[in-house]
């Protein structure tokens, strides 16, 4: 399992200008309409290749066809766009309109303008997604699990470090066999994460770890459980 500390943001912000904000919708844009064509390859190209090496064509594929449009119907437009300065990072949120639902696709640049990662809808419950999560893990598709983490958390880890962890984990334990338990404690307030403390057997013990979640249910960290 992967042990994450939550995000440093210890560096110096760097404030985007109004023209860079342009520049990053209009590339998210053009990505979304280059996923939504069916020109997957394509649209992975403008990832870094520390994250462009973890996806393929085939797996955005079935993330936008089976994920999205069978769920929200045909994409139809872009309603409205919006960028989030973060300290390491701008997130642009296209508020996309399908058949059925408007979403929020999410595309996270880091401050040399490089895509580093996408953000869509999870409507799983938590339980569904502790398990894809790990199971992801457990099959080596480090990409996919990183799609899971929220787009904040995205721009602190890349999928080479959940694959790091991961193999970290599995020197010590030996080969996974199987997730033993799953406990889902919802905060108590609207500011306080759900956790899913989660059990994994392997072949030389146990161990359990806290994943915790915003309100979108993205994970936002995953820690040691300690007695």
């Amino acid at each position: 399992m992967v042990i994450l500390a939550p995000p440093s943001h210890s560096q110096e912000r760097q404030i985007i200008t109004a023209e860079q904000r342009q520049e990053l919708i209009a590339t998210s844009e053009q990505i979304l309409s280059l996923i939504n064509a069916g020109q997957y390859a394509a649209a992975l190209d403008y990832l870094v290749p520390e994250s462009r090496d973890y996806i393929t064509p085939e797996q955005l594929k079935s993330i936008w066809e089976n994920e999205i449009i069978a769920k929200d119907g045909a994409f139809e437009e872009v309603v409205t766009a919006k960028v989030i300065d973060v300290v390491n990072a701008d997130i642009v949120i296209l508020n996309a309109k399908f058949a059925n639902i408007s979403e929020n696709i999410q595309f996270i640049f880091n401050k040399e303008q490089q895509l580093i990662g996408f953000g869509v809808p999870n409507k799983q419950s938590i339980d569904a997604i502790v398990t894809s999560f790990i199971n992801n893990l457990a099959t080596g598709e480090y990409g996919l699990a990183r799609g899971y983490l929220s787009s904040l958390f995205k721009t602190e880890i890349f999928a080479a470090k959940l694959e790091k962890e991961w193999q970290e984990e599995l020197k010590k334990y030996g080969n996974f066999k199987e997730i033993k338990n799953i406990v889902v404690r919802p905060g108590t307030t609207l500011s306080e994460p759900d956790v899913a403390i989660v059990t994994l057997e392997f072949e030389r013990g146990n161990d359990s770890y806290f994943i915790f979640f915003d309100n979108q249910t993205a994970i936002i960290n995953i820690d040691f459980v300690t007695d």
